[in-house]
């Protein structure tokens, strides 16, 4: 078996930064900005760096977990 406490790690880090994801893009596209075309396009841009970085991220945080799988076994394997 591979290491189990490394691996619970991995997935509290992962749905860490998938909340912390949810709530930024909750921050950056709440509220009204009414006829403001300026206001719009900058909430747009935002709430886009925000889904991106969150993506890039996560999908660090999953390499990093199959790397972690793959080059860290116990003596048993």
């Amino acid at each position: 078996m591979k290491r189990p406490v490394g691996c619970a790690i991995f997935t509290l880090i992962g749905f860490a930064w998938l909340g912390f994801v949810a709530f930024d893009l909750f921050v950056h596209t709440y509220g009204d900005c009414g006829n403001e075309q300026l206001c719009s396009q900058i909430k747009d841009a935002n709430g886009g760096l925000v889904l991106w970085r969150g993506f890039t991220v996560g999908l660090l945080i999953c390499i990093g977990y199959a790397v972690y799988r793959r080059f860290f076994e116990d003596e048993d394997v």
